[in-house]
């Protein structure tokens, strides 16, 4: 059996691990590690490389920040905001959705999620609905929404184009046309989100609502979490990547007492970054045996000989 046999049957039973619901985040993303360096597909280090991956440092630091932002009335005027429709969860999972999608466009999935997922997670607790209803349809969402535009990720868009180009598409696409072919995908899975979706996630208990700063403190927590999340929007402009800016406002944040470093630690979610260092370890032992050459062979034919650029894509 060669190593990308053992690595596609490693990803199945991933996947069907993760369907299922029953077991851990944390147990799959350690079974993945295990399996990968038990069969020698990946050595100890590679496997183990997730855990430094730039992207989940930025979500360990972006717990943080949301910890900090908690502790401010922020949350309170947010939670003011959507105490209305505390028993209208389609429009929840709506305006979740509609603010993950437009952030998404702006930036990309991963940055839009390390900042949604600790404010929709307080929301969550306050109102006293189930982070899950919230949480999963607005990620949805913002995958969706990532590259939609010419701005944050889909600044890259041209460059698939040349590859479309090189593969026998008989026009060229303009910018906007990403943002046309992706519209309806976007409108499908909010209404499927609000109308179906969120009936299929689970009930999760939530966590208690943490203690309120001084009003000093508080506007330095504001001060540091607004200029860390308005600084990683800028991130090309500015020229400081994403991870390093999340961590310096996280450092910032303990540093000036806003929060102790028992709240930092205890506020970081320990399975979201096992999961993604689990996945992103499996995702570079697909790209390296092979996996993804066989997936995308296999796509290819079933498209066939079709020149459409938009079936293409």
């Amino acid at each position: 059996m060669t190593s990308m046999h053992i690595t596609l049957i490693i990803l199945l039973i991933t996947i069907i691990a993760f369907a299922t619901g029953k077991v851990p985040f944390s147990v799959i993303s350690s079974g993945i590690i295990l399996a990968l360096v038990l069969t020698g597909i990946r050595t100890p280090a590679e496997a183990f490389s997730g855990f430094i991956n730039t992207n989940v440092i930025m979500f360990v630091a972006m717990f943080v920040i949301g910890a900090g932002l908690t502790k401010t009335k922020l949350i309170d005027h947010a939670q003011n905001l959507v105490i209305r429709y505390k028993e209208n969860p389609r429009m929840l999972i709506l305006l979740s959705c509609l603010a993950a999608a437009l952030l998404a466009c702006i930036t990309n999935a991963t940055a839009t999620a390390a900042i949604m997922i600790p404010l929709l997670i307080e929301i969550a607790n306050d109102i006293g609905t189930s982070r899950s209803k919230l949480l999963f349809p607005a990620m949805a969402c913002a995958n969706i929404a990532t590259s939609m535009t010419f701005l944050g990720q889909g600044a890259s868009n041209m460059t698939w184009n040349d590859i479309m180009m090189k593969g026998g598409a008989p026009h060229s696409l303009q910018v906007w046309d990403f943002t046309i072919a992706r519209i309806p995908l976007l409108i499908v899975a909010i209404a499927y989100m609000v109308f179906l979706g969120h009936k299929l996630m689970p009930d999760i208990d939530n966590r208690e609502n943490s203690t309120k700063l001084s009003p000093l403190k508080e506007k330095i927590a504001l001060i540091i979490v607004l200029t860390t999340i308005i600084l990683m929007l800028f991130e090309n402009i500015i020229g400081i990547k994403m991870y390093l800016i999340a961590c310096i406002g996280a450092v910032l944040l303990v540093l000036t007492g806003v929060l102790s470093e028992k709240e930092a630690l205890g506020a970081i979610h320990q399975p979201t970054i096992f999961l993604f260092a689990g996945v992103l370890t499996l995702s570079d032992a697909i790209k390296v045996t092979g996996v993804g050459d066989l997936v995308a062979d296999y796509m290819i034919k079933m498209v066939g000989d079709t020149t459409n650029p938009y079936v293409m894509m």
